[in-house]
This record gives structure tokens, C-alpha cells and sequence, in this order.
């Protein structure tokens, strides 16, 4: 028979151990109560090549990551407010925070080719020609409360 022995590392208490391990649990389970992580209603401006541009799409991932947290589209006066998604449900806003942007912009004037009932018609050119596809690239913008007003810098320039 084999003699197995059991040393208490954290206190010679099993049920405390029992008891802390649980309360952690409940902790941790609690984290998300309360509806999601606090979202700041912000309205940014997207310049490209120094003008206010409408129909770019942005992605915010937390600074330094490729973790995804919000997105938008800007308006035609350049404007945009990014959503977020919290429980497979898109909200308005964004959690206070460093992010890096990606960003396409599709060429406005593309009109595409007629395709066969079924097809999917190709994307527009990106008039960035990919430059700011990555999470990396180095284009960041820094939320702190409903009062900021981020100012997103792109040039189709190379």
C-alpha cells in the first residue's frame, strides 16, 4: 500500500485554505456584476491627409495587444463614435484607456463589377493601401472620461 501525505503550505488550516479558495471564487465570478466595464460616450474626428474624412473604419485594441475593444465608421464631417462589444451586444462607447487603431478606407468612387447571382462583389480598394491594417501600427489614441475628444491622424500619402 502506499502511504500519500498531504503538507499544508498555506497554513495548517484546511478549512480556512477551503474558505479563502471559495471566497476568491466568488470574487472573481463577481468581476463582471454590474453590467460590463465602464463605457466613455466619446465623439472623436478622423483627419485623412489633414481634412475631416467620412466612411473610414476604425479598430481600437488595447495599446500594446492585439486584443479588440471598439470600433467605428466616421461620418462625412470626419466624425465618429466608437461601440463597443460587451456580452455578444454592441454598446456605445469605449472603457478609458491607451489604444492602438487600425484603419482602412474604402475608395468612395469604387463601383464594382456586376458578378453572377451568388457571387460576392470584391471589396473597394483601401486608399491607405494597408498601411494602418495592423493593431500595430503607430497610430494611437488615449480615452479618460465622456470628455475626451480623440483626433485620429491618417495620410494616404506612403
Amino acid at each position: 500500500m502506499m502511504d500519500i501525505k498531504c503538507h499544508h503550505r498555506l497554513g495548517s488550516n484546511p478549512t480556512r485554505h477551503f474558505h479563502s479558495t471559495i471566497a476568491m471564487a466568488i470574487l472573481i465570478a463577481c468581476a463582471g456584476c454590474g453590467g460590463g466595464p465602464k463605457l466613455h460616450k466619446v465623439t472623436g474626428t478622423v483627419n485623412v491627409d489633414g481634412k475631416p474624412a467620412g466612411g473610414v473604419g476604425l479598430t481600437m485594441y488595447k495599446f500594446g495587444t492585439n486584443e479588440f475593444v471598439s470600433s467605428a465608421v466616421s461620418s462625412s464631417d470626419g466624425s465618429f463614435q466608437p461601440f463597443s462589444i460587451w456580452e455578444n451586444e454592441s454598446l456605445p462607447g469605449i472603457p478609458a484607456g491607451k489604444y492602438s487603431i487600425a484603419a482602412t478606407y474604402p475608395d468612395p468612387k469604387f463601383k464594382a463589377p456586376k458578378t453572377t447571382m451568388g457571387a460576392t462583389p470584391p471589396d473597394p480598394p483601401d486608399l491607405f493601401n494597408g498601411k494602418y491594417a495592423l493593431a500595430s501600427s503607430n497610430v494611437t489614441i488615449e480615452i479618460e472620461s465622456d470628455a475626451s475628444a480623440p483626433v485620429v491622424e491618417l495620410s494616404t500619402k506612403k
